[in-house]
């Protein structure tokens, strides 16, 4: 293992340990003051409250500088959160500077896994850094409600010294590239670009299934924390913050098995079969409500985890190589964390109504538990159904008829393009693209060359805005990427700019003509794999 990595590792975990210390210090804090027992759900909520607010920044700011000095000024901000609870701050405030610091580390520790390994180890990369997370969930909310029921301000100290020590050991960390330095007056435009990345993301199947499926389990994982403060005492007759503490480090176990499963037999070209697990939350969280021993919750909470750990680890590695390919890690994650965080809120905002109208603790989890099977089926159902479309590649000697077929009809016959303009000397050597409708149609078309450039994209006219131009431009552009492209460079007639403007593309220069037909050179960043 690397250096960078095993820096990387510890200060997550250390970091991570004293987010979860400070959460039960927070939740200790409140249930002793005068009316905190109305404001517990507000714990969570104040936290995610900076992921989504300033989700449009947080990605790009971790792609324009090293990542690890990243790292080390988001550690800076959660060490002042705790220092200002310890000066007197109201804890939700003070915690909500944390979660600010929070949503800045997010992007950059899982951006920097790019940097660090290359794709065939992005899966372990992953289950190693969720392990450390884990682990530190684990120490963290077991150590947080020994120190609550010591002391809250003990706790709170002992949260100080551990943001320290992970900034310290973020300075450890190599000073890699930055993957996407900030351009003036490019601060004001994020919002925007935000937008765009989000729908480049959604429109990408791949991407859509990792954020939604994340989403979906750690906002159950979120709501289950509040959940366990209330149900605890009710269904096991334990009134004080080391129990569920303790059951909350115990779903932390589970996930850390199931990320090992998952890195030792989920590859992504196999990431389908993370939804076993995705699908067995739901039924397991019904077994959890009626339960009355301690030992046994503890056993069901332990297989939640692993449920989770299972279905969440291999869908983080599938969106980190897709945001590589497309809109940068970094800016992919903070997209992430947007959908994660909203999820978070939403499902914190539903416990909250849910207690308010006098639901006990023990409905409540059977109802968060049909939820979550609800939104796993329907998850499971759009990733399994059929595409409505699929990309072949082909050589020329092999897919001649068809791509000539294609590019006959759109090229000379629609647009006039003279015959002698429309074949060259480099379709033997491209690599082309073929995509297929569900019914086996063949309906477009497209071509790579070795140096990166690529063009005859073309889509027969029943079948444009459908998608298939979508599926087909994601194909080209992953292939690149896989090839080791920087750079990919296209001629695009000027009517289909803006459609290549949304997967990244820019303009160079001006308008020219060719074969007649308005053109413009466009260029996109895609980069390199880290090795």
């Amino acid at each position: 293992m690397s250096r960078g990595m095993t820096a990387l590792l510890i200060a997550q975990f250390l970091s991570a340990m004293a987010d979860n210390v400070l959460f039960v210090a927070a939740i200790a804090m409140l249930k002793t003051a005068s009316g905190g027992d109305s404001l517990l759900p507000l714990v969570q909520a104040t936290f995610v409250l900076a992921f989504i607010f300033f989700a449009p920044y947080v990605g790009p700011f971790a792609d324009a500088w090293p990542k690890g000095r990243v790292m080390f000024r988001a550690n800076l901000v959660k060490l002042t959160g705790a220092a200002l609870i310890l000066g007197g701050l109201h804890p939700l405030a003070g915690y909500a500077i944390v979660g600010l610091g929070a949503a800045a580390y997010s992007p950059a520790k899982y951006g920097i896994l790019t940097q660090l390994v290359g794709e065939g180890k992005l899966v372990k990369a992953n289950g190693l850094l969720e392990g450390s997370t884990i682990a530190a969930i684990l120490l963290g909310v077991m150590l947080g409600g020994w120190l609550a029921d010591y002391s809250s301000v003990l706790a709170v100290q002992v949260v100080a010294g551990l943001y320290l020590g992970a900034a310290a050991v973020n300075l450890l960390i190599p000073k890699l590239a930055a993957i996407k330095p900030l351009v003036r007056g490019e601060v004001s435009r994020l919002p925007l670009e935000f937008l765009r990345d989000m729908k480049t993301l959604l429109r990408n199947p791949d991407a859509r299934f990792s954020i939604f499926g994340t989403s979906l389990f750690w906002g159950m994982g979120a709501s289950l924390r509040l959940l366990l403060f209330a149900w605890v005492p009710v269904a096991l007759g334990l009134a004080d913050n080391q129990s569920p503490a303790t059951l909350m480090g115990l779903v932390s176990v589970g996930i850390v098995v199931g990320a090992s499963l998952a890195a030792l037999t989920v590859k992504l070209s196999q990431v389908n079969r993370a939804l076993i697990g995705g699908l067995a939350i739901g039924p397991l969280l019904w077994l959890l409500a009626p339960l009355h021993g301690f030992a046994v919750a503890g056993a069901v909470l332990l297989g939640i985890g692993a449920a989770g750990g299972f279905f969440a680890i291999p869908l983080n590695a599938l969106l980190q190589e897709r945001g590589h390919e497309s809109v940068g890690t970094g800016r992919a994650l903070a997209v992430q964390n947007f959908f994660e965080n909203l999820a978070m809120l939403l499902m914190a905002g539903l416990y909250f109504a849910a207690i308010a109208a006098g639901m006990t603790p023990r409905a409540a989890v059977l109802v968060f538990g049909l939820l979550v099977l609800a939104g796993m089926l329907l998850i499971s159902w759009g990733r399994l159904r059929k595409p409505a479309f699929t990309v072949r590649t082909a050589e020329w000697r092999q897919g001649r008829d068809a791509l000539s077929a294609i590019r006959r009809q759109v090229f000379i016959q629609e647009q006039s393009v003279p015959e002698d303009m429309e074949w060259d000397e480099h379709d033997e050597a491209a690599l082309h693209f073929l995509v297929v409708s569900a019914d086996g149609s063949t309906v477009g078309c497209a071509r790579l060359l070795s140096d990166g450039r690529f063009g005859r994209m073309a889509v027969l006219a029943a079948w444009r805005k459908k998608g298939a131009g979508r599926v087909l431009l994601q194909a080209v552009l992953s292939e690149a990427h896989t090839r080791g492209h920087a750079i990919i460079r296209l001629s695009a007639q000027t009517h289909a700019a803006a459609f290549y403007a949304r997967y990244g593309f820019e303009s160079e220069g001006d308008e020219y003509s060719e074969a007649g037909i308005p053109h413009v050179a466009m260029t996109k960043t895609i980069g390199r794999t880290g090795n």
